[in-house]
């Protein structure tokens, strides 16, 4: 079984510290990880493109496979 793909989606000018924290945790549990980033500014994260985020549209946002999670603290978890 091979390990699943987890992506954590930022702002595009990583200046959001909650995504530092999701970030740290994924680092400090030893997670291969992928880092994609969104342009906040341009209101890319408002597109329809940018799929299954309707909840929150925020950052972070960690992905693995088809799984989302958007808030900071439940992603350290």
């Amino acid at each position: 079984m091979s390990k699943p793909a987890i992506t954590l989606w930022s702002d595009a000018h990583f200046f959001s510290p909650y995504v530092l924290s999701a970030w740290v945790a994924l680092q400090e549990k030893g997670l291969s990880f992928h880092i994609k980033t969104i342009d906040l500014d341009s209101g890319e994260h408002l597109q329809p493109t940018w799929q299954g985020y309707g909840q929150t549209r925020r950052v972070p946002l960690l992905q693995i496979d088809d799984f989302e999670l958007s808030e900071s603290s439940a992603i350290a978890e």
